[in-house]
Protein backbone atom coordinates (compact mmCIF):
# COMPACT_ATOMS: atom_id res chain seq x y z
CA UNK A 1 0.00 0.00 0.00
CA UNK A 2 2.71 2.36 0.55
CA UNK A 3 4.89 3.36 -1.75
CA UNK A 4 8.42 3.73 0.07
CA UNK A 5 10.68 1.37 2.05
CA UNK A 6 9.03 1.85 5.31
CA UNK A 7 6.44 -0.85 4.06
CA UNK A 8 5.55 -2.92 6.76
CA UNK A 9 5.95 -6.99 6.20
CA UNK A 10 2.82 -8.92 6.30
CA UNK A 11 1.22 -10.20 9.62
CA UNK A 12 0.29 -13.45 9.80
CA UNK A 13 -2.22 -14.16 13.10
CA UNK A 14 -0.15 -15.77 16.01
CA UNK A 15 -3.52 -16.26 18.12
CA UNK A 16 -6.88 -17.14 17.77
CA UNK A 17 -9.15 -13.60 17.46
CA UNK A 18 -12.69 -15.50 17.18
CA UNK A 19 -13.11 -13.99 20.83
CA UNK A 20 -10.74 -10.74 21.05
CA UNK A 21 -12.41 -7.40 21.62
CA UNK A 22 -11.72 -4.16 20.13
CA UNK A 23 -13.92 -0.78 20.54
CA UNK A 24 -12.96 2.09 17.86
CA UNK A 25 -13.38 5.23 19.27
CA UNK A 26 -13.99 7.60 16.67
CA UNK A 27 -13.78 12.13 16.57
CA UNK A 28 -16.75 13.84 15.01
CA UNK A 29 -14.41 15.92 13.61
CA UNK A 30 -13.77 15.42 9.56
CA UNK A 31 -15.86 12.47 9.49
CA UNK A 32 -15.17 11.90 5.77
CA UNK A 33 -11.58 11.02 6.51
CA UNK A 34 -12.51 9.64 10.22
CA UNK A 35 -15.12 6.83 8.68
CA UNK A 36 -12.55 5.55 5.53
CA UNK A 37 -10.13 4.92 8.74
CA UNK A 38 -13.20 3.19 10.39
CA UNK A 39 -14.45 1.21 7.63
CA UNK A 40 -10.84 -0.05 6.71
CA UNK A 41 -10.09 -0.89 10.39
CA UNK A 42 -13.07 -2.82 10.71
CA UNK A 43 -12.90 -4.86 7.10
CA UNK A 44 -8.84 -5.96 8.44
CA UNK A 45 -10.23 -6.82 12.00
CA UNK A 46 -12.81 -9.21 10.23
CA UNK A 47 -10.59 -10.49 8.08
CA UNK A 48 -8.45 -11.93 10.73
CA UNK A 49 -11.32 -13.79 12.46
CA UNK A 50 -12.74 -10.96 15.32
CA UNK A 51 -16.67 -11.20 15.19
CA UNK A 52 -18.67 -8.09 14.55
CA UNK A 53 -20.25 -8.49 17.23
CA UNK A 54 -16.67 -8.19 19.12
CA UNK A 55 -16.10 -4.43 17.60
CA UNK A 56 -17.70 -1.53 19.39
CA UNK A 57 -17.75 2.12 17.81
CA UNK A 58 -17.61 4.58 19.88
CA UNK A 59 -18.11 8.77 18.36
CA UNK A 60 -16.75 11.50 20.72
CA UNK A 61 -17.17 15.00 19.72
CA UNK A 62 -13.04 15.57 18.60
CA UNK A 63 -9.89 13.97 18.68
CA UNK A 64 -9.39 15.76 22.00
CA UNK A 65 -12.05 13.81 23.94
CA UNK A 66 -10.87 10.11 22.60
CA UNK A 67 -8.40 9.27 25.74
CA UNK A 68 -11.08 10.23 27.87
CA UNK A 69 -13.27 7.55 26.06
CA UNK A 70 -10.01 5.07 25.66
CA UNK A 71 -10.02 5.23 29.13
CA UNK A 72 -13.60 4.10 29.80
CA UNK A 73 -13.58 1.33 27.27
CA UNK A 74 -10.21 -0.75 27.50
CA UNK A 75 -10.77 -2.16 30.98
CA UNK A 76 -13.55 -4.21 28.93
CA UNK A 77 -11.37 -4.57 25.91
CA UNK A 78 -8.56 -6.34 24.20
CA UNK A 79 -7.31 -3.55 22.20
CA UNK A 80 -8.81 0.19 21.56
CA UNK A 81 -8.03 1.99 18.23
CA UNK A 82 -8.58 5.96 18.11
CA UNK A 83 -9.11 7.39 14.91
CA UNK A 84 -9.69 11.10 14.22
CA UNK A 85 -8.13 13.70 12.20
CA UNK A 86 -6.47 16.90 13.03
CA UNK A 87 -5.53 19.76 10.28
CA UNK A 88 -3.36 22.24 10.64
CA UNK A 89 -5.51 25.37 10.35
CA UNK A 90 -4.63 29.39 10.57
CA UNK A 91 -3.97 28.93 14.44
CA UNK A 92 -1.35 26.05 16.34
CA UNK A 93 -4.37 24.64 17.89
CA UNK A 94 -2.97 21.37 16.21
CA UNK A 95 0.19 21.37 17.73
CA UNK A 96 -1.62 21.88 21.17
CA UNK A 97 -4.04 18.93 20.51
CA UNK A 98 -1.80 16.55 18.89
CA UNK A 99 0.64 17.05 21.36
CA UNK A 100 -1.60 16.48 24.33
CA UNK A 101 -3.66 13.54 22.84
CA UNK A 102 -0.51 11.41 21.88
CA UNK A 103 0.87 11.90 25.33
CA UNK A 104 -2.59 10.68 26.99
CA UNK A 105 -2.72 7.75 24.77
CA UNK A 106 0.75 6.92 25.48
CA UNK A 107 0.14 7.35 29.12
CA UNK A 108 -3.10 5.71 29.30
CA UNK A 109 -1.51 2.41 27.65
CA UNK A 110 1.91 2.65 29.76
CA UNK A 111 -0.62 2.54 32.85
CA UNK A 112 -3.46 -0.28 31.78
CA UNK A 113 -1.25 -2.98 30.20
CA UNK A 114 -3.03 -3.31 27.00
CA UNK A 115 -2.48 -1.91 23.26
CA UNK A 116 -4.49 1.65 22.91
CA UNK A 117 -3.74 2.18 19.18
CA UNK A 118 -2.98 5.62 17.75
CA UNK A 119 -4.29 6.32 14.53
CA UNK A 120 -5.08 10.35 14.89
CA UNK A 121 -3.99 11.93 11.68
CA UNK A 122 -1.78 14.76 11.63
CA UNK A 123 -1.89 16.47 8.85
CA UNK A 124 -1.38 20.20 7.00
CA UNK A 125 -4.43 19.90 4.80
CA UNK A 126 -7.45 17.74 4.36
CA UNK A 127 -5.58 16.28 0.61
CA UNK A 128 -3.01 14.63 2.87
CA UNK A 129 -5.64 13.44 5.10
CA UNK A 130 -7.28 11.52 2.07
CA UNK A 131 -4.07 10.04 0.99
CA UNK A 132 -3.41 8.76 4.31
CA UNK A 133 -6.84 6.97 4.51
CA UNK A 134 -7.41 5.76 0.80
CA UNK A 135 -4.13 4.09 0.43
CA UNK A 136 -1.74 6.91 -1.77
CA UNK A 137 -0.18 7.25 1.45
CA UNK A 138 -0.73 4.06 3.22
CA UNK A 139 -3.93 3.00 4.73
CA UNK A 140 -4.27 4.13 8.51
CA UNK A 141 -7.08 2.19 9.47
CA UNK A 142 -5.26 -0.89 8.23
CA UNK A 143 -2.45 -0.24 9.50
CA UNK A 144 -3.49 0.12 12.82
CA UNK A 145 -5.56 -2.72 13.01
CA UNK A 146 -3.08 -4.83 12.13
CA UNK A 147 -1.35 -3.10 14.86
CA UNK A 148 -3.93 -3.88 17.24
CA UNK A 149 -3.79 -7.48 16.27
CA UNK A 150 -0.12 -7.90 16.87
CA UNK A 151 -0.14 -6.37 20.15
CA UNK A 152 -3.36 -8.46 21.00
CA UNK A 153 -1.42 -11.83 20.28
CA UNK A 154 1.85 -10.59 22.06
CA UNK A 155 -0.65 -9.97 25.14
CA UNK A 156 -2.14 -13.22 24.97
CA UNK A 157 1.62 -14.72 24.49
CA UNK A 158 2.88 -12.95 27.40
CA UNK A 159 0.20 -13.22 29.94
CA UNK A 160 -0.02 -17.28 29.06
CA UNK A 161 3.54 -17.29 30.33
CA UNK A 162 4.17 -18.63 26.69
CA UNK A 163 6.74 -15.76 27.35
CA UNK A 164 10.07 -14.66 24.11
CA UNK A 165 13.05 -16.18 25.15
CA UNK A 166 15.33 -13.58 26.60
CA UNK A 167 18.28 -12.00 24.45
CA UNK A 168 18.74 -11.59 20.81
CA UNK A 169 17.41 -14.30 18.52
CA UNK A 170 18.37 -14.01 14.82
Amino acid sequence: MKSNSQTPSAYTAGADHSKSTVAIITARWHADVVDILFQEACKTLLNYGISGDNIERVVVPGSFEIPLAARWFIQKMDAVLCFGCVVKGETTHNEYINHSVCQSIQSLMLAVGKPIINGILTTQNLEQAHDRANGNKGNKGHECAVAALEMIDLYKKVTSQQRPAVGLRF
